[in-house]
């Protein structure tokens, strides 16, 4: 009796055992409150706490992609960029609000890591749904600036200047498409992790060649281009590298252009580059011609062709030689609209003048929309926007077909690119020593095109020496046309007579500036250039 007793006693403290775990077990938490206190915690900062909660949430469960977007945003701010990227990547790709915004979400952490490849990707996925937004593609704009592919980042920037929301760094971006974005900082960070990023290798070799650096550059964008042909960016620097060389290189390049290529306005501009290498000036004209119907605002083929048709003395060239300053000047203007944060009212007017005269509605608008909101006292915002606003339209071309003049010349009766493929480089008298070479040597080169002789205003008469007798002239060099070669800027001097106040002008004795070609030789284009310097010189600054 005693031991049946016990044996019901033993089950019934088994069978109370289950009874005791589940009354002692917190009742499951339903899936929406665990959110709205992972919210709570997020408002409050707890990030930690917010990731916690909702990585309680089974991947099963309908409110799983609202947990992973917390856990994600969480993960960035705790700066796990790395954990945050595996919390997106989890919610499916579709076309749904929540799909989208983890995507974009996912794409802005990409870019802090480094891997602008996936960025970009993933941002594409984006705009597939939401093709509009122009956050999305300001990212891509930014992204396209950075890995040295600026051409590719017009269409995003002409969107948002559309839109009337463009920020000056935007609008400078797109008013000057060739000025070099400095993110080399940025691109080195990338390297750390992404090395074989394509983006991020393309982004620095551009930072080489304009660094002095082309050997590296060439050798690094032949391995991209090896690795993607079809990077237009990528062949289009290397073309123009390779268009400067006396070798054979361009034309193997050349050779292995994919189909699409003349479709870009680089790839045209490296070949005017060639031709005028190989001694064509109207071949060279031909292909900056191609650049600008293209391109109509490249600033470098607008200034070469300019300059070349000013040689063969053709009617079109004071247009273009006009076109050309203005595209300088408002170069000059973008950086120091820049600097000033759109602060300086005096810049800011002179870009949207300067706009206006190039035929250039959208973006004068733009600018005038920027500069009636940073200056709401001045009138001349307004001014412009009454007359101009009224001609937008989505059929409005970014250039006025009346101003646009690669439209309303016609140099296709000039000759094409490919009568001078393989044409033998003409002989030149000297050659620069050894790349290989450490030592600086001077020399003195009676053939290198350069005639020049400093009138210091010396008086035989006199004794001694006055001041301006002493110091000499100045001679500044600086990439006047940014083809990557170094001209030559040489400050005149005049006739002082002793005991006169003002020295005596001269229209013999004036600044000079020589072309550098192609580290060759140098060609002065004093008068093309529109230098007409008599004053007395002794220095100059660039």
């Amino acid at each position: 009796m005693r031991r049946r007793l016990l044996i019901i006693l033993a089950l019934g403290f088994l069978i109370g055992i289950p009874g005791l775990f589940f009354a002692l077990r917190e009742p499951e938490m339903p899936a929406s409150e665990i959110l709205k206190q992972a919210r709570t915690a997020m408002q409050e900062r707890h990030f930690a706490d917010a990731e916690r909660l909702v990585n309680s949430i089974s991947s099963a469960d309908p409110y799983f992609t609202d947990a992973m977007l917390i856990a994600g945003e969480s993960a960035t701010r705790l700066e796990r960029l790395e954990d945050a990227v595996k919390y997106y990547r989890t919610i499916p790709i579709d076309d749904s609000d929540k799909s989208v915004l983890a995507q974009f979400s996912m794409a802005n952490v990409l870019i802090h890591t480094g891997d602008i490849s996936s960025a970009f990707a993933t941002f594409e996925r984006v705009l597939k749904s939401e093709p509009m937004d122009v956050v999305t593609h300001s990212r891509v704009a930014f992204l396209y600036a950075a890995s040295a592919r600026r051409w590719e980042s017009r269409p995003h920037l002409e969107l948002i200047l559309r839109s009337g929301g463009a920020t000056v760094e935007e609008l400078a971006l797109l008013a000057d498409l060739e000025r070099p974005v400095d993110e080399e900082e940025y691109l080195k960070k990338c390297q750390q992790s992404w090395p074989h990023d394509l983006n991020v290798r393309l982004g620095l070799a551009s930072i080489a060649a304009q660094n002095g650096q082309p050997a590296a550059a060439v050798l690094e964008l032949q391995k991209i281009i090896h690795e993607q042909p079809e990077l237009m960016a990528a062949q289009a620097l290397l073309g123009e590298l390779l268009a400067s060389e006396r070798s054979i290189r361009f034309d193997a390049w050349h050779a292995e252009l994919p189909s699409d290529a003349d479709q870009w306005p680089d790839i045209w501009y490296a070949r005017g580059v060639r031709a005028q290498l190989l001694g064509d000036q109207k071949i060279a004209a031909r292909c900056f011609w191609q650049v600008l119907r293209i391109s109509p605002i490249h600033r470098r083929a607008n200034y070469q062709l300019g300059r070349i048709l000013v040689e063969l003395h053709d009617a079109n060239a004071d247009g273009f030689a006009e076109q050309s300053r203005q595209l300088f000047s408002l170069t000059q203007a973008l950086m120091h609209a820049l600097r000033s944060e759109g602060r300086n009212e005096v810049i800011m007017q002179q870009i949207v003048q300067t706009l206006d005269r190039m035929g250039r509605v959208w973006e004068t608008c733009a600018w005038a929309q920027l500069s009636r909101k940073n200056f709401p006292q001045s009138e001349w915002p307004s001014e412009f926007l009454q007359r101009l606003a009224p001609l937008l339209n989505d059929q409005l071309p970014m250039v006025l077909a009346d101003r646009n003049l690669a439209m309303k010349c016609d140099l296709s009766s000039f000759p094409e690119f490919t009568e001078i493929l393989s044409a033998r480089i003409p002989e030149q008298s000297t050659a620069p020593d050894s790349a290989d070479s450490t030592m600086i040597e001077f020399r003195e080169e009676s053939a290198i095109g350069i005639d020049f002789v400093y009138q210091n205003a010396a008086d035989d008469s006199t004794r001694g020496s006055r001041m301006q007798e002493q110091t000499g002239g100045g001679v500044t060099v600086v990439d006047v046309d940014q083809d990557g070669w170094q001209d030559l800027y040489f400050v005149q001097g005049a006739q002082w007579p002793t005991g006169s106040s003002v020295p005596v002008l001269n229209d013999r004795l004036v600044d000079r500036i020589y072309r550098n070609r192609f580290g060759w030789t140098f060609q002065d284009i004093t008068t093309s250039a529109g230098i007409d310097e008599q004053g007395f010189g002794q220095s100059c600054a660039a």
